[in-house]
């Protein structure tokens, strides 16, 4: 797609984004004021989701015809329409005694969710072809993320409830001013993949990196905590650590005083973690690996599928999914849009990847 940088097209996509940067961080600051003041009204994050969406129909709307211009464009509307389609059809599926207009009014929460993925990289795939607008908004992406490490340095140091990740628990975790740990640890991976990439491939300086990946650590999810040793084991064979001698003795050396400090660092991963080992005592390694989801995904399979779909829900899913889900995202994906919308998301990540 050819552009320059008077596009007006451009732009406002280019502002777009910015704004949803922007508008998205303030939701998550509002939100979490409002728990601390204890003020009436929370849902920011909320209203900062409606006002992206109406901003992002404002720019489909005023260029929605170079959408069709290209292949990726037509392809990309086509998707989204038909997951709007699977789930208008999946709500008629249901009983309406059961659910109602008051259960389409729930699902449409969840809609928004699973729509915004698709419907984002609709609007701003473009983007991706231009370097110059992608670093700008890179850094106006960095400016949010380190203010909010400094507001999760801030406390670890202080001990401030607010920034904690499982408040008002005692669980370890700080995620500063985001709104979920999920959040937190997605945007800690793809930052901490940015830095790889930045340091290894372009050859800039590797303080960035270490310090998202230190931060991560006191998120306290198990997304990050896995998501590091693949890393770790990524560039052991990308770069061939295993024939630098220096790279070896590190890890010798890392792993003797891991050994010598066994017992008190043992120790210490029980207490910070003790909701993970209860679980795991309680229910088993999959259940606490899984964070009970796994339990979810049989309850939902058993009052859902098992007890009310017939053989078109596999196809286009059903509407009860705001009573029953299983809480894992690929799983709600088959429960809400069943397989075409399954297929049609796999197909999405791919060309996102791409």
């Amino acid at each position: 797609m050819n552009t320059t940088r008077t596009d007006p097209w451009m732009r406002w996509l280019t502002l777009a984004f910015a704004g949803t940067i922007v508008v998205f961080y303030l939701g998550d600051i509002g939100r979490r004021l409002g728990f601390l003041f204890e003020w009436e009204f929370v849902r920011f994050t909320a209203v900062a989701k409606g006002t992206v969406l109406l901003m992002y129909t404002l720019v489909f709307l005023v260029f929605s015809p170079r959408y069709w211009q290209s292949g990726t464009g037509r392809q990309m509307l086509l998707a989204v329409l038909a997951l709007l389609i699977l789930f208008l059809i999946g709500q008629t599926t249901g009983s309406l005694a059961e659910n109602g207009l008051e259960g389409i009014r729930n699902n449409l929460v969840y809609l928004s969710r699973f729509m915004y993925l698709p419907v984002s990289f609709l609007l701003f795939y473009p983007l991706l072809e231009r370097g110059d607008i992608v670093s700008k908004l890179m850094r106006l992406f960095e400016l949010f993320f380190f203010f909010n490490v400094a507001m999760m340095l801030l406390g670890l140091v202080f001990g401030i409830d607010i920034f904690r990740t499982y408040y008002p628990y005692a669980r370890l975790g700080f995620m500063g001013f985001y709104n979920s740990n999920n959040q937190a640890s997605y945007y800690f991976i793809l930052m901490m993949m940015y830095y790889y990439y930045r340091t290894f491939y372009q050859g800039t300086r590797p303080y960035k990196l270490i310090l998202t990946v230190l931060v991560s650590l006191l998120i306290g999810t198990k997304k990050i905590y896995f998501v590091l040793p693949l890393l770790v084991l990524y560039d052991f064979v990308a770069f061939r650590r295993y024939a630098n001698r220096y790279y070896l003795t590190g890890l010798a050396v890392l792993a003797v005083t891991g050994a010598f400090f066994w017992q008190p660092l043992s120790q210490l991963v029980r207490v910070k973690f003790w909701v993970f080992f209860d679980v795991w005592q309680e229910q088993g390694l999959l259940t606490a690996l899984a964070s009970m989801r796994n339990l979810h995904l049989e309850i939902t399979f058993n009052e859902l599928v098992q007890a009310k779909w017939h053989w078109y829900n596999y196809l286009i899913g059903g509407a009860e999914f705001y009573n029953t889900r299983s809480e894992m995202e690929f799983f709600d994906i088959f429960f809400f849009f069943g397989l075409f919308g399954v297929i049609i998301y796999v197909w999405l990540f791919i060309r996102i990847m791409r």
